[in-house]
């Protein structure tokens, strides 16, 4: 069934990827931190092998975190 399901495998078989991702993140006192991500930074259209969703072009991800 694979071989004739165009939509979610290429004919040439599924392409190969690279992704590059940054994240550097610093704590903010004794309870705190912030971090900063950047996914995909070079935009790459790809799809995981027949799962038939392309992934998440770039991404920026910034987060607080705060414990108590």
């Amino acid at each position: 069934k694979d071989t004739r399901d165009a939509s979610r495998i290429p004919a040439d078989g599924t392409p190969a990827h690279i992704l590059i991702s940054l994240q550097a993140g610093r704590p903010l006192g004794k309870n705190a931190s912030v971090a900063l991500a950047v996914e995909n930074l070079g935009d790459i259209d790809y799809r995981v092998h027949g799962s038939g969703l392309n992934g998440p072009g770039r991404n920026f991800i910034l987060s607080f975190d705060y414990g108590f």
